[in-house]
């Protein structure tokens, strides 16, 4: 007799087989329900639940990180918009407001870009990533399936009920009126035709810090004369639909005269090497104006600061979003 004989006589000695089935059957429950906790359980702190999705959509709100029905937005843009994501929704949680936002982003994507997008006949195109953020948590866009978060425009204004929609001209070409018709023109008309009861607001981007080449060797102006000529720019191009604007470019140079900087040190734009996009301080800003420009509040008692945003440069930026807010309110 082998001693897998002997074991064998071990075991089911007083133990009928089918008892030492269920016993056998019992253990691997208890293991499949341990492994399976372990593994959802850094999932649930990012991703959002059944109920988060439902609620986006009138279903239940079990589960969801909004209290009420929040706000949706839905941003078709480039660089300049995506970098609102990385502080708006620690902004709008702290003012105790509900926020929806969807990004649609190409980095440099121009009008002229958008309506090439618009125009494709390709089903299966999608050129856009998408990202999203509902009430402080990361959360797949309800129409995209797959581990894949991209689509195309007309796609994604189909899949929610959208309150505000926001576009900008690419930066490069924020300056150049005849750069935002006709192809503005075809993106203000499809986002109309599918979401007619959006409102679409333009983002008025900034003008590049001191050092960026493209100002001084190509173009040759300076940066105020690039924010006069993009500041016109997108107030003609507004004008012709009604459009409200986000002044983030008058933002900037509020905050450059009142520091004030001198060259590219202190700017908000550009961290050492890149003179064009927002640093750091500066996507805290944008965050600051978007809010309080979505909601139509007073941001001074927003109590989220990244540290690296000191208390007194702080009290400024509100200061600048409130002043700026009020002079546009005037135009």
């Amino acid at each position: 007799m082998t001693t897998r004989d002997v074991n064998d006589r071990k075991l089911y000695a007083g133990n009928p087989p089918i008892i030492v089935l269920w016993r056998c059957i019992a253990v691997l429950f208890v293991w499949s329900i341990v492994f399976a906790t372990l593994w959802a359980a850094p999932i649930a702190k990012t991703v959002c639940t059944v109920g988060d999705v439902n609620a986006a959509t009138g279903g239940s709100s079990n589960g969801t990180a909004c209290v009420k029905k929040p706000l949706r937005v839905l941003m078709i843009g480039n660089s300049f918009s995506i970098s609102c994501m990385k502080h708006i929704p620690m902004v709008a949680k702290s003012l105790g407001l509900e926020l929806d936002i969807t990004s649609m982003y190409i980095g440099g994507s121009s009008l002229r870009n958008h309506a090439n997008n618009i125009a494709s006949k390709q089903p299966d195109y999608t050129p856009y990533l998408i990202s999203r953020n509902r009430c402080g948590k990361e959360c797949p866009l309800e129409c995209i399936r797959g581990k894949v978060n991209k689509s195309n425009i007309p796609q994604v204004l189909k899949c929610a009920d959208w309150d505000v929609v926001t576009i900008q001209q690419a930066s490069g070409q924020s300056w150049c009126p005849e750069t935002y018709r006709p192809y503005g023109d075809q993106v203000v008309k499809t986002i109309r035709d599918f979401t007619p009861g959006a409102e679409i607001v333009m983002q008025q981007t900034w003008s590049y810090a001191v050092g960026e080449k493209r100002m001084s060797s190509s173009w040759r102006i300076t940066q105020n004369e690039m924010y006069e000529k993009l500041r016109c720019a997108y107030r003609d191009f507004a004008a012709v639909y009604g459009l409200r604007i986000i002044p983030m470019g008058e933002a900037v140079q509020e905050w450059r005269k009142r520091l004030p900087v001198k060259g590219s040190e202190g700017d908000v734009v550009g961290n050492g090497k890149d003179f064009a996009h927002l640093g750091s301080a500066g996507e805290y800003f944008q965050a600051l104006l978007w809010t309080a420009f979505l909601f139509d509040v007073d941001v001074s008692q927003c109590a989220y600061r990244p540290e690296f945003v000191s208390e007194k440069n702080n009290a400024l930026m509100k200061q600048i979003v409130s002043d700026v807010l009020k002079s546009s309110k005037k135009k």
